[in-house]
C-alpha cells in the first residue's frame, strides 16, 4: 500500500484481493477480461469481439465525472498496462477503492489496481508449465431477412415517407424495387454470417523457472497465446517474457533487476 505494506485489518477503506490461481485458470486473452465477476464494485465492459484486441474497460465504483475514469494500474510499483501480463506471471492482485487509494494522490481518484509478479524463491530450480486449449463459437446466430422480404419492407418504408429528405415527387421507377426485381430477389439470398462463420481455436502455453540461494534468487518465464478469428483473417498471436534477479549484496543493501516484454 503506497510505499509499504500493512495488514488489511489495520487499513481504512475497501481492498479486494483476487486469487491469482483463479485468474490464471480462466480462458482469457487478457487480464482485464479475467476480472469480470471476481471483485465486488469492479465492472469490466467489453466493446468489441476482435481476437486479442477486446481489452475491456475497467471501472471501480461505477463511472466517474470525467472521461478518464479508469483506475491507476501499478505493476511491481510502476504504472503499466495489465494486458501486457500473462496470468501465469501474477503472484498477487489487489484492488484499492475509496480512501485506501488516496495515498497515491489525484491520479488514483478512480481506484488503484496493484499487481505483484512472481519472483525467485530460495531452493533448487523449480520448473513450471501450464497449457490451455479451447474454442470460441456462437451459441446462437441472428436470423436474417430474405432478400425478397427486405425489398418489400424497403418499399413500404419509403412509401410511408418517413425518411429525411423524402419528397412528394418520388420516382417510383428508380427509387423502389419493381415487381420483376422483387421476383428475381427470391433467389438471391446470401447470409454472410452463416456462410463465413466457423468455430475458432484458442491456446495458451506458459513456462517458467525459479530458484536461488540466500544471496540471490532468480525468476524467468515466457508464454505464448494464440486465438483464431471466427470470421476472416483475424488471428491473434502474442509472446510474453519476464525475468528478474534479486540479490542481497550486504547486510543493509539489496538489489533487484527486472525486464519484461511482449
Amino acid at each position: 500500500v503506497g510505499y509499504g505494506s500493512q495488514k488489511k485489518v489495520n487499513m481504512t477503506g475497501a481492498v479486494a484481493t483476487i486469487d491469482s490461481k483463479t485468474l490464471a485458470s480462466r480462458p482469457i486473452s487478457n487480464i482485464s477480461q479475467g476480472l469480470q465477476g471476481l471483485a465486488p464494485g469492479v465492472t469490466v465492459t467489453n466493446a468489441g469481439g476482435q481476437p486479442g484486441q477486446d481489452t475491456g474497460k475497467i471501472l471501480i465504483r461505477g463511472l466517474g465525472s470525467f472521461n478518464a475514469s479508469s483506475p491507476m494500474v501499478l505493476i511491481d510499483g510502476v504504472e503499466g498496462d495489465l494486458n501486457t501480463l500473462d496470468p501465469a506471471d501474477i503472484e498477487s492482485f489487489s484492488v484499492l477503492k475509496d480512501a485506501s487509494a488516496a495515498v497515491y494522490g489525484a491520479r488514483a481518484a478512480y481506484g488503484v489496481i496493484l499487481v505483484k509478479t512472481k519472483r525467485g524463491k530460495v531452493g533448487t530450480p523449480s520448473i513450471s508449465y501450464t497449457g490451455q486449449f479451447g474454442f470460441t463459437d456462437a451459441l446462437k446466430k441472428p436470423k436474417m431477412l430474405s432478400a425478397y422480404d427486405y425489398g418489400r419492407i424497403y418499399n413500404a418504408a419509403r412509401g410511408a415517407g418517413t425518411s429525411t429528405g423524402e419528397s412528394e415527387s418520388d420516382n417510383r421507377r428508380t427509387q423502389y424495387f419493381q415487381a420483376d426485381e422483387l421476383e428475381a430477389m427470391r433467389g438471391l439470398n446470401y447470409d454472410l454470417l452463416d456462410d463465413e462463420w466457423s468455430a475458432a481455436w484458442t491456446q495458451r502455453h506458459s513456462f517458467s523457472i525459479n530458484g536461488g540461494t540466500e544471496k540471490a534468487t532468480y525468476f524467468a518465464g515466457a508464454s505464448y497465446y494464440n486465438q483464431e478469428g471466427n470470421m476472416g483473417r483475424l488471428d491473434y498471436d502474442r509472446w510474453n517474457f519476464r525475468a528478474g534477479v534479486n540479490a542481497n549484496i550486504g547486510k543493509w543493501i539489496k538489489a533487484s533487476l527486472q525486464f519484461s516484454g511482449d
